[in-house]
């Protein structure tokens, strides 16, 4: 269920933008550093792979070795398999505190492939160990996998470019992560809860304190993830860089028959203006569902019922489940996103709680509870099971039907019928019944058919409701 913490972390992932840093092996955590791209980017195999640009596939590192003035030594950069370094691209070297030269690169080689090789040369003052280099990489990436990526600086040209350990200089080489991949979109709001009132005339045709609307979900909407995602070309993803918001729609699951219109056409114009969510009005609305279009991406969802001389119906209980009928913005680059449908708010159905703290079934007794109404409406009941650690139970017949103004007597051997431990034949029982307090009562009766001996019990009420 969607809570308030989500939609708070929606404005820090739009700041924070899919970690929009080259993979940093400088920094504390480079891990932290490395870009997330969206997992909707389309990509195949071969020359006509996706290519990635921009700061998001950039890498950066310290060199970690300090070079003696005119000293040449070597860099290699392999990344995953699925990483293919292209040509264009030239490592740039930090500059000293007043401008001095303190190395130059010289060429790339290996384009075309996940493995690339180039030379550092010193300058006249030679280069310290805190010179950074940046590699900005354009690459072409054939699959839509997370990728690591080494750095390893070598003595001899020939010892980069085979890699190993022949030649290694251990200050100058890092490995980690290189960039990741994820789901971009999410839903965001706090789910509410609203209650349909046992205490209305007639029952549950009101939610609590006599209000005939709920708000079900604050905030209600559709964004990017925590942290974001990118774009191939190192930009932020929005939601409508993935959807045509003009075509998308957002389908929400559940009961909506109270909303409905009187009439040959319950679900009309009018009941869809009781049902919104995104900013707007149902577009399309029946018993079990309500459709959204996503011109907005956000706005509460709530429900307001109609209330006429002839039309009042009851407020069922029912939980509301978003999904995304999405249609893609661009198809040629992405893919469409998947977001899995969740729950976002529900209405729930107050009534009477009633406790049988401990209820035996031992052999040779009769025991039984007994529910009274003295309401003019039926009432359903439904039974819980509890007991003590370590025990388990075996029940049945947990539910039924307590009548108008009467009484319904339930045998506990028939509800309690078996247990894990036999020579504990008990356990707790929590009685809810969908009835007002004060129609609803409740008795535990033990007897002895052998010696006639009698145990009465009324039944315990919890201080607060119980909702369900």
């Amino acid at each position: 269920m969607l809570n308030k913490k989500v939609l708070a972390a929606a404005v820090v992932g739009s700041l924070l933008a899919g970690n929009a840093f080259a993979v940093d092996f400088s920094a504390t955590n480079p891990a932290s550093t490395a870009a997330r791209f969206a997992s909707e980017i389309k990509t195949t195999t071969g020359t006509n792979a996706t290519t990635f640009t921009g700061q998001g596939v950039n890498i950066v590192w310290n060199s970690g070795y300090a070079y003696s003035p005119g000293e040449v030594r070597y860099i290699r950069v392999e990344a995953s398999p699925h990483v293919q370094f292209q040509p264009g691209f030239t490592p740039v070297i930090s500059a000293g505190p007043q401008g001095q030269t303190y190395a130059v690169a010289g060429n790339v080689n290996g384009s075309g492939t996940n493995v690339i090789t180039f030379s550092i040369t010193a300058g006249d003052a030679g280069a310290p160990a805190t010179t950074k280099i940046t590699l900005p990489v354009v690459a072409k990436v054939s699959a839509i996998q997370n990728a690591n990526v080494a750095v390893a600086l070598y003595d001899q040209p020939s010892q980069a470019q085979a890699g190993g350990t022949t030649g290694l200089i251990a200050g100058g080489s890092f490995q980690g992560a290189y960039f990741s991949f994820a789901n971009s979109l999410r839903w965001v709001g706090e789910a509410q809860t609203a209650t349909a009132d046992v205490n209305a005339t007639p029952a549950f045709t009101r939610f609590l304190y006599g209000n005939n609307s709920a708000t079900l979900n604050n905030g209600f909407g559709l964004t990017t993830i925590e942290g974001g995602t990118l774009t191939a070309a190192s930009l932020p993803v929005s939601v409508d860089t993935l959807l045509d918001l003009e075509e998308s729609e957002v389908n929400i699951e559940g009961d909506f028959s109270f909303v409905a219109s009187s009439g040959a056409t319950p679900y009309n114009a009018a009941a869809r203006g009781r049902v919104q969510a995104l900013g707007t009005s149902a577009a399309a609305l029946t018993a079990t569902s309500a459709t959204f279009n996503l011109t907005s991406t956000s706005g509460n969802f709530w429900v307001e019922k109609l209330v006429g001389d002839s039309w009042n119906p009851v407020i069922q209980a029912s939980n509301y489940t978003a999904s995304l009928d999405g249609v893609s913005a661009n198809t040629t680059a992405y893919n469409l996103p998947v977001v899995a449908s969740g729950v976002i708010g529900n209405i729930v159905r107050n009534g009477t709680e009633l406790q049988a703290p401990l209820a035996q079934v031992p052999a040779g007794w009769v025991s039984r509870v007994a529910l009274t109404n003295t309401g003019n409406t039926a009432r359903p009941y439904t039974i819980r099971v509890i007991g003590e650690e370590g025990q388990s139970f075996e029940t049945a017949n947990l539910t039924g039907t307590v009548p108008a103004n009467g009484t319904r007597v339930i045998d506990l051997n028939a509800v309690l019928t078996g247990f894990g431990d036999s020579t504990r034949p008990r356990g707790t029982l929590l009685i809810n019944v969908a009835g007002p307090a004060g129609q609803i009562e409740g008795l535990y009766q033990i007897v002895n058919p052998a010696s006639g001996s009698i145990s009465n019990h009324i039944l315990a009420r919890p201080a607060a409701p119980v909702w369900w």
